[in-house]
Order: structure tokens, then sequence, then C-alpha cells
């Protein structure tokens, strides 16, 4: 244990020292075979380093000596889900349900699978498990956020804005749930006035996030019909993401609503260099100097 004490204080240092933590789990391992927690730990450590063939190799390991050990079937099969062996990974985690029937961490891992995927019935019990996970509480904001987005995949939108909202709740800079919640309540919800304080947090607490800029622009320019402010948010979102098409054709639009055509053609003229195959670019161009010449 005092190998993986000090580990854990090499792995709560700020950044984590993964490499020295690995180390001295390995040398606990070395002095003891069968120590099934250093095992454990290490295989969780290389997990960090991305080293997810090694960790495999670590949890089968440990197996040899704890062969009823749900954690150990948790942990495998997570690895092996994360390395594109889905059966392999779903059948271990059903080895730890199987150990032990309310094994949260599997049920939640198993449940994340299930809604991923295209079979009705798979996604149904995957919210079923979710659901069985939000009652007992277990990692709640994770569990919601979960719930919003199967929700909103299965066209619950109502639904899926209540799991985004419990998942703020929890965590109030929950940056996909802020976003989410903000593009529900527009496009499904149509209550753009609801999205703009959620995005207008998301911009203060991520001002790199494109995204927000985007939809808040959006916003800015059709439903409040105010193409000054609109402009400074595509701005924005050109500036942060100079190959991102989509933000400068919009740019360009909001450039045209405030009725600055000029700077609005010479816009277009350099999202047509962007992206030459994009006919709409080259629409909006003969829109705009159509206008230019009725000017």
């Amino acid at each position: 244990m005092v190998f993986i004490n000090l580990a854990n204080l090499y792995l709560n240092k700020t950044p984590p020292q993964l490499d020295d933590a690995a180390r001295l789990l390995r040398r606990a391992i070395s002095l003891r075979s069968d120590f099934v927690d250093a095992y454990q730990n290490y295989g969780s450590v290389l997990i960090k380093q991305g080293k997810l063939e090694e960790a495999e190799d670590a949890y089968r390991t440990a197996l040899v000596y704890q062969q009823r050990n749900p954690d150990l079937y948790y942990n495998l099969g997570v690895v092996l889900l994360e390395t594109g062996r889905s059966t392999d990974g779903v059948e271990n985690l059903n080895k730890a349900l199987l150990l032990k029937p309310d094994h949260a961490p599997s049920l939640f891992a198993l449940a994340s699978t299930l809604t991923d995927s295209t079979d009705a019935t798979k996604r149904e019990e995957g919210k079923r498990m979710l659901e069985q996970l939000a009652s007992r509480d277990y990692e709640t904001s994770k569990v919601n956020f979960a719930l919003g987005m199967i929700e909103t995949d299965l066209r619950n939108f109502t639904k899926a804005a209540m799991h985004y909202e419990k998942t703020l709740q929890l965590d109030k800079h929950h940056r996909s749930a802020l976003f989410n919640l903000a593009l529900l309540s527009r496009n499904q919800l149509n209550d753009s006035e609801r999205a703009v304080p959620l995005l207008e947090r998301l911009i203060q607490i991520y001002p790199d996030h494109v995204k927000s800029y985007m939809l808040l622009g959006d916003i800015e320019l059709t439903e409040r019909k105010q193409p000054e402010v609109a402009s400074k948010l595509f701005r924005k979102a050109v500036q942060l993401a100079p190959s991102n098409v989509q933000a400068k054709h919009n740019l360009c639009v909001a450039l045209a609503e405030d009725e600055e055509l000029e700077e609005s053609e010479k816009c277009l003229l350099e999202a047509i260099a962007m992206a030459p195959t994009e006919e709409y670019l080259r629409e909006h161009l003969a829109i705009v100097r159509k206008r230019l010449k009725s000017d």
C-alpha cells in the first residue's frame, strides 16, 4: 500500500506526474505479483497515458488472481470499448453485472453503449438503465446529461431540456449541457430568449467556443434583427476559426443586412476563395452585387 499511496501523491499533483506514478506501481507489482490493487491503479495510469494495450494486459493479469472482481471486469470492458472491440467490451461489462447486478459504473458504461446503438430496442434498454442510475443518484450530472442526449435523439425535446437543466443545477459550467440546452431551446422549443443567457454564459466561461458565437449571432440576426451585433459575434467566430466557411458566410450575410454592401461583397469573395465549389456563396454574391448596382 505504501507504493500505491506514493503513486497517488504523484497523481494528485498539478499536472499529474504519470510517469513517476507508473514507475512506483510497477515496483509494487514486481515485489508482489498478485497485488491486484496495484494492477488496477497501474491500469488507470496507463489509460491516462494513452497506453490502452498495456492497460488491457494489466487488467487481464489482475483477473488471473481475482476472477470474481467486478471492478476488474468493468475496467477491462471500458478498455475494450475504447479500442473498438464493442462485443468483447459489453461481454466484460455483463460479467461485472453478473457478479454484482447493481455495479453502477458497469451499468453506466453499458447504458452508454446501448444508447449509441441504431437498434431501437437497445436504445430503450440503455435509457431504462440510465433512469435506474438517476434514481440512485449515481454521478447525477453525468447521467442526466446522457439522458438529455438520448431524449434529444428520440425527439422528446421537453424531457431533454429538463435533463440538461438538472445537469446544469449540479454543474453550472457544463459546456455541452449549456450549448445543447441553448440549441434545443432555439431550434426545437422556439424559445430564442431562453437560449441567449445560456450562450452568453458559455462565451463568458469558454471564450473560444466557436459554436456559441455562431448560434448567438444567428439569433441576433434572425430573431432580434440586430445585424450589427450579429456581425461582431460572427467576426469573433471567424477570428477563432479562420477556416470555418459557415462562420465567414454568416458574417457576410450580417454585413449585407446591416447595409454594409461593399464589405459584404469583399467578405463573400474571400469566402468563395475558401470554398470555390459552394454555389450558395456565388448566389449570395450575385444578390449583393445586384443591390450595389441598384444603389
